[in-house]
């Protein structure tokens, strides 16, 4: 086979990396802002300077063949270099920039993240546009593959392919209850105080063996009845809305959020409770609320939208942490 790598354009080899991380020449082609024609222009050029198919169709999905996976990782060098001459060469031009993100979060990060859209991104980028949509799952592997542009969780994860940013570490745990509850009259809030109240578990920390208000109780030779578990908090709030069912939470955007619902009460946890609590924590991963995206080279308007929700979250939460303090 013979190869002659001087023809190719910086195009082709967009358009190549696309259509590896994809496999589809479609979703390449909504990627690049570009016809399918053209991303098979694309791929007949690099065809014919590689001397390899490159891509081999089955079924659905463009499969790379060996000679396309040994390119790859030298072609995305090159992205990676361009892309970075370009921010250093280039101004951003903001308001015409114009792009949908996709955004996945837990729904008590909803609001704040819409709230840093409206107030850091829109007064200088007004054309860009954002789906925000709340996480059931872990989405780490979407991500990766560029399915997801951000994801907003309690955690970072092990994936070598995705990167973080922290914007917060939760430090003060809260109980969250009804108006009136027994246990808003208690004087020292213990474990043999909670145990008498069913949980509601919010299920964030899954790769925990049990619910950390369970655990704590257990420590302390106590039995503490799991009364629902869900993964939206609107379903949590609700339940404990209509019941003497606790919940246990350590986010200031849901402490804020939470200071509208005028029939819901939050309580902080005594320090000695807190240090347990977050030593059951810890002993799974880091507490920390994180911004997560994938590791690919990325261009400036959205290095530029990730630095302000990075900030904005952050300024929002240490705002938020203050009027507690």
């Amino acid at each position: 086979m013979n190869t002659n790598l001087n023809k190719l354009s910086y195009l082709e080899i967009k358009a190549f990396l696309s259509v590896f991380r994809y496999r589809k020449a479609r979703i390449a082609a909504t990627e690049l802002g570009m016809s399918e024609v053209n991303v098979s222009r694309c791929l007949k050029v690099l065809r014919e300077c590689t001397g390899d198919l490159l891509f081999i169709r089955k079924g659905y999905q463009l499969v790379p063949t060996q000679r396309a996976i040994e390119l790859a990782p030298i072609f995305a060098e090159i992205e990676k270099q361009m892309q970075q001459a370009q921010e250093k060469f280039s101004d951003v031009d903001l308001s015409n920039s114009d792009r949908i993100f996709e955004i996945y979060a837990y729904d008590e990060f909803i609001w704040a993240i819409q709230e840093v859209i409206e107030q850091k991104i829109f007064p200088y980028a007004p054309r860009l546009r954002f789906n925000i949509h709340v996480a059931g799952n872990d989405y780490g592997k979407e991500v990766a593959e560029g399915k997801i542009d951000f994801l907003v969780t309690y955690e970072g994860f092990k994936q070598e392919d995705l990167k973080f940013e922290r914007f917060s570490s939760p430090m003060t745990e809260y109980l969250l209850c009804r108006k009136g509850h027994p246990l808003t009259n208690a004087t020292n809030l213990t474990t043999a105080e909670l145990a008498k109240y069913p949980l509601v578990q919010i299920e964030y920390f899954k790769e925990l063996s049990c619910p950390v208000f369970v655990e704590l109780c257990r420590q302390d030779g106590l039995v503490m009845e799991i009364g629902s578990e869900t993964e939206s908090m609107s379903a949590a709030l609700w339940k404990i809305l209509h019941s003497d069912s606790v919940a246990i939470v350590c986010n200031q955007f849901t402490r804020h959020y939470v200071s509208y619902i005028p029939k819901l009460e939050i309580i902080e946890m005594p320090s000695a409770l807190c240090t347990r609590i977050t030593k059951i924590r810890c002993a799974a991963r880091p507490i920390g609320n994180y911004l997560t995206y994938n590791g690919n080279p990325h261009n400036s308007v959205f290095n530029w939208v990730k630095n302000e929700l990075v900030m904005g979250l952050r300024e929002l939460w240490e705002k938020l942490e203050s009027k507690t303090n």
